[in-house]
């Protein structure tokens, strides 16, 4: 059974409030020399990526959620315009599934440094955030619309006329 306007219309909206959620949470990282350095201090606590790829992974991890962030929204957009299009869908699917396995990731991170003891940033939105119950419950939140967006992006579409 096909997804009534409503679903679909509250799919649209979550997924241009990820697609900016990201776009912002990268701007706040790439915006100024130091918000990378404070990016990379916070990655390198984590002590997950190796040193010497640390200030590479702070300046491609921001890039890539602001690609993400804004092929979500434009596929999103793109698919509400031109709902048949094939590229499109394609695009809204692939970004919708990369969002997911990207949260994933960082709330697996998060718990694990959590769980090890650490007292970290968790570098969402920039520094002098450290990682809590509020953070793990904003970025569940997070995943599970991300999880829903997906979902819908591969739920069967509506015959036009």
């Amino acid at each position: 059974m096909p997804p009534n306007k409503t679903f679909r219309t509250l799919a649209s909206v979550l997924r241009l409030m990820l697609g900016g959620i990201f776009m912002f949470a990268a701007w706040i990282k790439i915006k100024d020399p130091m918000s990378r350095a404070l990016f990379a201090i916070d990655l390198d606590a984590y002590k997950i990526i190796p040193l010497r790829y640390v200030q590479t992974v702070a300046w491609m991890l921001p890039v890539a959620e602001m690609m993400l962030g804004a092929v979500l929204i434009l596929s999103a957009v793109g698919v509400l315009l031109r709902p048949g299009n094939r590229l499109l869908m394609v695009s809204l699917r692939l970004s919708s599934v990369l969002v997911c396995l990207s949260l994933v990731i960082f709330i697996g991170a998060m718990s694990w440094a959590k769980l090890s003891g650490k007292n970290i940033d968790c570098g969402c939105f920039g520094p002098g955030e450290p990682i809590s119950w509020k953070t793990m419950v904003r970025d569940g939140s997070m995943l599970a619309g991300a999880m829903f967006v997906a979902w819908t992006a591969f739920l069967p579409r509506r015959k036009t006329a």
